[in-house]
């Protein structure tokens, strides 16, 4: 009797922490506000509508329940986009692609944007898909991980 309720206590406590200081979902819109306004990007970045976050990332609308995108002129390639969405797998190579694209654009036209590109950070978290690209990845990174756990 004693084991079993030192293993009930045990498993509590493991639940407890593993659960403890992290969301359990994505809001696009707070994670959008929070990145927009504590990230230093290169320039003042647009809000894009859903059309448009969605012929810019190409995500088929049928494949995201919520998004969120903020992108920088063509000067930069600084930008960032929260996706909720059913099919995280699908989401992420679609983002991937994106970066992928936009390296080999920006190779020729401005290669000193290229090093932004390489340290873009795709994140999954649930349901929800995260693609940041920023001057400073480790700062973006950190503040993504705070919103985390909130």
């Amino acid at each position: 009797m004693k084991k079993i309720f030192i293993c009930a206590v045990l498993s509590l406590s493991l639940i407890s922490a593993a659960a403890c200081g992290k969301i359990s979902s994505i809001d696009c819109e707070t994670l959008a506000e929070v990145l927009n306004s504590d990230v230093a990007f290169s320039e003042t970045l647009t809000r894009l509508d859903n059309t448009g976050a969605e012929q810019y990332f190409n995500i088929n609308p049928n494949n995201y329940d919520e998004i969120a995108a903020y992108v920088g002129t063509k000067a930069v390639c600084d930008e960032f986009v929260i996706v909720k969405t059913k099919n995280t797998s699908t989401v992420k190579s679609k983002l991937q692609d994106h970066v992928d694209s936009m390296r080999t654009q920006y190779s020729s036209y401005r290669p000193s944007e290229v090093a932004k590109l390489d340290n873009a950070l795709i994140e999954v978290y649930k349901d929800a898909v995260v693609l940041i690209i920023s001057p400073n990845k480790g700062e973006a990174e950190k503040i993504y991980k705070n919103y985390l756990k909130k």
